[in-house]
């Protein structure tokens, strides 16, 4: 009895799937397993539906508050720009502004630029800045895009990046982020200074320099906006903004997400050591970089 009891029970245990009318019952019922009607089928594509609704809602959300965030700051319209106490050397006598000079550059972080296509064209002003590093956020021969190429600046000494972005929300610029973020962090790691450009500088490069801003230095995006935003306008489009959103979703899931990668060593042009430090080394950005460097560690 007992043997044809354990017989009995080895040959539930180890059955392959049975099959009806020649349609094999698959694994799931042949182990028990109750098999989804047409209902069930219904019910889990509404909950996906549903849940898809409600995250995208709150991406809405979030996207209505950052570009709150934005026009609640004001770097001002009277800015000066970098090095104007030189620009005599390359203007002469005439007045420079913005708009006479058709420069319109910022330095949003310590070493790292914001700026327009006549920025980034202007070799003799790059140099008198000390810029050492170019990243063309609008490569290309199409509208709206800048055709300059390593070769432009290469009998400067200076070295080029590019990458093809259109100024679309479509456009996947994110592709770009751990490229880019990997090429500016070489540029200030080296004791060098970079100028990140798109043709106005408003939209592409400042993407870019917020996914750095994320990726090396640990920012929250709101974060990120808060620290460019006060030194330069900045409008990254919605699908941008819905990338950078990703990106920090994602992130978040990273257990070293909170910590920057930043190189303490001495000869770390960006480090800083405490807020006093930080406020003589950069008295722009004050004891606000040192926080924003420390704050998630």
């Amino acid at each position: 009895m007992s043997s044809s009891s354990s017989s009995s029970s080895s040959s539930r245990r180890y059955s392959l799937p049975s099959f009806k009318n020649g349609v094999s019952m698959g694994f799931g019922t042949a182990f028990g397993f109750k098999k989804k009607s047409i209902h069930d089928h219904h019910h889990d594509k509404y909950l996906y539906e549903t849940s898809s609704l409600t995250s995208n809602h709150a991406m809405d959300t979030q996207l209505i508050h950052l570009k709150r965030v934005m026009t609640s700051i004001h770097p001002g319209h009277c800015r000066l720009l970098p090095g104007h106490s030189q620009l005599y050397h390359i203007f002469g006598n005439r007045r420079v502004d913005r708009l006479n000079s058709k420069i319109d550059c910022d330095e949003v972080y310590p070493n790292i630029f914001i700026g327009n296509e006549g920025a980034a064209k202007n070799k003799v002003y790059l140099k008198l800045i000390g810029v050492t590093h170019v990243l063309n956020c609008a490569e290309g021969v199409q509208f709206c895009q800048i055709n300059t190429g390593g070769y432009f600046y290469s009998q400067d000494n200076i070295k080029y990046l590019g990458i093809n972005v259109l100024d679309v929300p479509q456009a996947k610029i994110s592709i770009h982020f751990q490229e880019t973020a990997d090429f500016i962090e070489r540029a200030l790691m080296s004791g060098g200074k970079v100028l990140v450009h798109c043709m106005v500088g408003l939209s592409r490069s400042a993407t870019i320099v917020l996914a750095y801003l994320m990726i090396k230095r640990a920012m929250r995006l709101e974060e990120a906006i808060r620290a460019v935003r006060r030194h330069r306008e900045i409008r990254p489009n919605d699908g941008f903004l819905r990338q950078l959103m990703e990106l920090e979703y994602m992130m978040s899931a990273s257990s070293n997400y909170g910590v920057p990668s930043i190189n303490t060593s001495s000869s770390s042009s960006t480090s800083t050591a405490s807020p006093a430090a930080a406020a003589l080394m950069y008295p722009k950005f004050g004891t606000s970089l040192f926080y924003s460097q420390t704050s998630l560690r």
